[in-house]
């Protein structure tokens, strides 16, 4: 049986974030490749996580203010020719040397 691993970031513990934006953060680590990028949808997070799409809608615009998180949104073609949006593209930032500026430096 194969285990399965996570790899966060350690300095995500210096942006004092809430313990919702956390467990966002860590889904999306569970989901991104060697790049750090994944697309789950909003209702896959809330369906993974246990949390409410608000809680998650909340969650990803904090770690995006906080700078751990960057998104472009995806959009889909439909039969009648219209774009709908499908899910974001997520992109899990380098969190090297950022964070609380009053975090003890790790060695």
């Amino acid at each position: 049986m194969q285990k399965e691993r996570l790899y966060v970031q350690c300095g995500v513990y210096n942006f004092k974030l809430s313990a919702s934006a956390q467990c966002v953060y860590f889904y999306l680590c569970k989901c991104a490749n060697k790049e750090g990028l994944c697309f789950p949808g909003r209702k896959r997070i809330c369906n993974e996580t246990g949390l409410s799409l608000t809680t998650i809608t909340k969650a990803i615009k904090e770690l995006k203010s906080k700078g751990a998180i960057d998104f472009n949104p995806q959009f889909q073609k439909t039969k009648s020719e219209t774009n709908r949006q499908s899910s974001n593209l997520y992109q899990i930032l380098n969190l090297s040397g950022r964070g609380n500026k009053n975090a003890p430096k790790q060695s």
